[in-house]
């Protein structure tokens, strides 16, 4: 618990908030990209989970804080932050379309770099400190208590 006590302590609502910022400008027939339900739910439910990340990183800085010793939510935010991750970077190339792949700024997305970058690299942070997989056995034998598999 204490490797990955600090992990997830980045959230990335402020990536969200800017593909929303995109989503709101690309046109999309005859409209913008935010005027498709699809797309606003997949975002808008993007915003949910990194407020419940927000809070679970409250609970776990509530234990710091009382100088307890660092529990499950360090995993579980590992865990929940890399797979948003990689969910936000698929929201991003399926919205950007072939914005996503150019490692150039245009007027629609003056951004283009970042969300390249991050179609790029989301799916390393999976593999890297604890694989996605490793988290969830870790989770599921330390915090809820099942057998080893």
């Amino acid at each position: 618990m204490y490797e990955r006590h600090s992990s997830g302590a980045r959230n990335p609502i402020g990536q969200v908030r800017d593909l929303i910022a995109v989503a709101r400008r690309l046109p999309l027939d005859g409209g913008t990209a935010w005027d498709d339900p699809r797309i606003r739910q997949r975002l808008s439910q993007l915003l949910i989970e990194c407020e419940a990340m927000r809070y679970t990183r409250y609970r776990a800085l509530t234990r710091q804080i009382r100088g307890e010793a660092p529990g499950p939510e360090g995993s579980i935010l590992k865990l929940t932050g890399t797979e948003i991750g990689v969910r936000i970077a698929d929201a991003a190339g399926e919205l950007l379309g072939m914005h996503a792949l150019v490692h150039q700024g245009s007027e629609l997305v003056p951004d283009a770099p970042r969300w390249c970058n991050r179609l790029v690299a989301a799916r390393q942070y999976t593999i890297s400190a604890g694989t996605s997989e490793i988290q969830r056995n870790i989770i599921g034998e330390r915090v809820l208590g099942l057998p080893k598999g």
